[in-house]
């Protein structure tokens, strides 16, 4: 039987929910049914790169270097005449777009060059409340043209299919919420000892880990993250904060780290691809985004048995049971965070109590395998509709 061709694409191919996600899909579709491709382009950041991890999975991403992330009129028209070329080429029958620069550029090649089945996922919007008016009315506007072509509109939180449909972005049927989900076994465990990855990081062995894993740029508030572990410092001598990351913020951190005097207290951990080991040295995970969709890095740490404690944002709610397995709170307000962080610090036993509850949580809801099987779904229900239409 002939193999149905899909192309996932996405702008870049930094450290990312979103990236990760890509990989995962190509690496785990069905390879007697789907003979799958990844084109993105060559553009990395302080973010760090997924190419690496891409390769060591099996996919070997087709690169573009005019797809950037940044509006640029001359290279994106560069890259749109090379999709069309490209496409023109190779004759997919799916093509599923990921992040917002590929998928509006991919999405209106792929309808000029009829492509059968196009498929977009939304890894949070490209428009939020952070953003100048003109712009995000731009964006809303470039979103609706694509979804007028588009089969399916994948959610990876049910909050952004309301956020679709209230801007009047395609239609409700076009919807479909999958849960960006990860390899629960993988973060279940450290893969050193755990006192060996704590002398790395100059951890105390006995200090209460307080710790996330985001970049250090505005949609994840950094400075937010800071303020709130100089109010549990100034109090608490047990604990330590780990910050595993980068990003253009970083000098701003460190100023403030060096202003206050925490060295010894807020370790920036940098860029790390050994997330799960990272997880593990880790007591109390928290979460300071101003926006979001809905992070990877709920369910990796809820696979990594941490209770959360988090900003209440779009799709927090659907990782965390507000007094289950985590907490929330109002976004731009880190000190809310205390009252809850300081009640985890000082009891042990629902500490791990609610990590137990988050784990299960992610076993039924966030699993790689539950993923791909919902993907596929989408994939064979849009197949079907366009043999009815032959």
């Amino acid at each position: 039987m002939k193999k149905i061709k899909v192309l996932h694409t996405i702008t870049r191919l930094i450290v990312g929910g979103a990236q990760e996600n890509t990989i995962l899909s190509a690496q785990f579709l069905d390879k007697d049914t789907y003979d799958v491709d990844v084109l993105c382009g060559s553009q990395t950041g302080p973010e760090g790169s997924l190419f690496e991890f891409a390769t060591s999975r099996g996919v070997q991403p087709i690169i573009f270097k005019n797809l950037i992330r940044e509006i640029n009129p001359i290279k994106d028209i560069v890259h749109f005449v090379e999709m069309l070329i490209f496409l023109r080429k190779n004759h997919y029958d799916i093509i599923h777009t990921h992040s917002s620069k590929a998928g509006i550029i991919h999405r209106f090649a792929a309808k000029i060059m009829g492509v059968p089945i196009i498929i977009h996922t939304v890894h949070g919007w490209s428009f939020h409340d952070h953003m100048h008016r003109f712009k995000s009315q731009f964006y809303v506007f470039l979103e609706k043209k694509a979804a007028a072509f588009t089969d399916t509109i994948i959610t990876v939180t049910k909050l952004d299919i309301q956020k679709g449909i209230n801007a009047d972005i395609g239609s409700e049927l076009q919807y479909r919420n999958i849960h960006s989900s990860i390899e629960i076994e993988r973060y279940k465990t450290a893969t050193r000892d755990i006192s060996e990855i704590k002398k790395e990081l100059k951890l105390n062995m006995n200090s209460v880990i307080i710790g996330t894993v985001a970049r250090l740029s505005e949609q994840k508030a950094p400075l937010d993250f800071m303020r709130l572990a100089k109010a549990i410092c100034d109090t608490h001598d047990n604990v330590q904060f780990l910050y595993v990351g980068d990003g253009e913020l970083r000098p701003e951190v460190e100023k403030f780290i060096q202003d206050n005097e925490l060295q010894d207290k807020i370790i920036l951990a940098g860029l790390r691809m050994d997330v799960p080991d990272m997880l593990a040295v880790m007591d109390i995970f928290i979460l300071t985004s101003l926006w979001e969709g809905l992070p990877r890095v709920f369910s990796q740490s809820m696979a990594a048995k941490l209770p959360i404690v988090a900003t209440k944002v779009d799709g927090a709610p659907e990782a965390i049971t507000d007094g289950l397995n985590g907490f929330m709170t109002q976004p731009g307000k880190p000190l809310e965070m205390v009252q809850y962080l300081e009640k985890l610090i000082n009891d042990k036993a629902l500490r791990e109590k609610m990590g137990l509850e988050g784990l299960k949580i992610a076993e039924k809801n966030f699993s790689v395998e539950s993923m791909i099987e919902d993907i596929e779904d989408v994939y064979q229900a849009s197949l079907k509709r366009l043999d009815g239409k032959a």
